[in-house]
């Protein structure tokens, strides 16, 4: 394979070439190669099956050299970093100069005391109440630099005409380094020059001052370090070259989250899914308390198209204190503008990597929907009707049943049908509203019946 050199790369340019390169490696399938229910683990860089540099001449012609690794931190060097990812334990290697960007999520800014306060979603404080999330607390350079990006020129139109205006992707960083010529039509440059007591930002944008609503879609908080990258502590997602037989990162995402407080104490669950899965969260953890130590990717699974992202959800599952005892997973109510040939092959991909990690694995079928339900805007399902969301919501059920047949081994539970059965009892105030995800008390009974299912006997696999 022919070698090639790392690139600088001018910091102002990051987000949108991370976007592009993330869309192009998507479509190339280079994200998530499973293939196969066997192990393939390894223990040093050499890339593994499904990795661009092994491929044959032939097929490495029409592909990029370039792999978006997605994994938890597990070692950090001087100048390099060590990955779990799935199967996977790489060793990547980080340059100077290259661009490290902390994702944020729900980001407080507090300029008096240069501070910066984000939530990890789907975590749970100790004794916290329902829904309150672990927070951390992070120091905010002063002055205070913004980079904003604009998918097109219409949409910054659109976002800058509002009053306050609105941000949904951007980065702050040092003033010192923002470039100088940030281009006028998808980038916007400006200091942050204060904080009102409801999170409105003042900036300071040539001779005038805005205000402005800063959104969660893509918020990072750039000029990170390798030393912020810490082992177990750092989920990654790095964009690498494959470089004099070594993994060389161009960009690096991440985003920090808490190391695990049970490791060896209790069985570990993991609980995967989209918005109503995170709704029925807080429930499962109070109800298995002592029993279980409850987890949920920080972030909504959303759809199958996602679900690429499973290497990063499942964690250092190989590592000891890290091993998941139990599997509770659901895709569906994302899809319904996939194809369902589509939908069969990526749960397929995603069945066979969830089998890897030697877990019991339990699915649960799509959740109906309540009769005041509506399209999310701006979605491609957006043009379906009720009645044609709910018969989509029934044929992704039966292709799911279709392709578990293949692994009796995974136990499958039937909540959408629980679900239908109570709409004019227990569940007759949700069955009325517009939002499929369920209120605390709701979710204490849907909790209840998911629970039901860790203590029935597990399949036995086939001999």
């Amino acid at each position: 394979m022919q070698q090639s050199e790392v690139v600088p790369r001018d910091s102002s340019r990051v987000g949108r070439s991370w976007r592009r390169l993330l869309v192009r490696i998507a479509l190339l399938g280079l994200i998530l190669s499973v293939g196969g229910s066997g192990r393939a683990q390894t223990t040093d860089s050499t890339p593994t099956a499904g990795s661009a540099s092994n491929q044959p001449a032939s097929a490495q012609s029409n592909r990029e050299p370039l792999r978006l690794i997605l994994g938890t931190v597990t070692e950090q060097r001087k100048y390099s970093i060590r990955v779990a990812s799935g199967e996977e334990d790489l060793e990547v290697a980080i340059p100077d100069g290259v661009a490290i960007d902390q994702r944020l999520d729900r980001p407080k800014l507090d300029l008096a005391n240069r501070l910066l306060t984000q939530e990890l979603p789907g975590s749970q404080a100790t004794g916290a109440e329902f829904g309150q999330a672990i927070e951390f607390q992070l120091p905010l350079p002063q002055p205070l630099g913004l980079l904003a990006e604009f998918s097109h020129p219409n949409e910054r139109r659109r976002l800058l005409g509002d009053n306050p205006k609105r941000l949904i992707r951007y980065r702050l960083l040092p003033l010192e380094n923002l470039p100088a010529d940030s281009g006028k039509e998808l980038t916007l440059t400006a200091e942050v020059k204060g904080v009102d007591a409801d999170g409105l930002v003042t900036l300071a944008v040539g001779n005038e001052e805005w205000t402005a609503e800063l959104g969660n879609r893509d918020a990072r908080l750039g000029a990170r370090s390798i030393a912020d990258l810490k082992p177990f502590e750092a989920e990654v997602e790095v964009l690498a070259d494959w470089i004099d037989n070594r993994w060389v990162a161009q960009e690096i995402l991440f985003r920090q989250i808490a190391r695990s407080e049970s490791a060896g104490q209790q069985p570990r669950l993991l609980l995967l899914g989209d918005e109503v899965s995170l709704s029925v969260l807080h429930s499962l953890r109070k109800q298995l308390a002592g029993r279980y130590s409850v987890y949920h990717p920080p972030e909504n699974c959303r759809g199958t198209a996602q679900w690429n992202r499973l290497p990063l959800w499942l964690g250092p599952y190989r590592q000891e204190g890290y091993r998941w005892d139990t599997i509770v997973f659901n895709v569906g109510l994302g899809d319904l503008s996939t194809e369902e040939a589509e939908y069969a092959e990526r749960l397929k991909l995603a069945v066979n990597l969830l089998r890897q990690t030697d877990a019991n694995l339990i699915w649960l079928t799509t959740t109906p929907l309540p009769s005041a339900w509506e399209p999310p805007a701006g979605l491609a399902a957006g043009k379906m009707t009720r009645a044609q969301a709910q018969q989509k919501i029934a044929r992704l059920n039966e292709i799911a049943r279709e392709v578990l047949a293949d692994f009796p081994a995974i136990r499958q539970y039937d909540l959408g049908a629980q679900i239908s059965a109570e709409r004019e009892g227990k569940l007759q105030v949700w069955s009325r509203q517009s939002s499929a995800v369920f209120d605390p008390e709701q979710s204490a009974l849907v909790a209840e019946w998911i629970i039901s299912q860790l203590a029935a006997p597990q399949p036995e696999a086939p001999k």
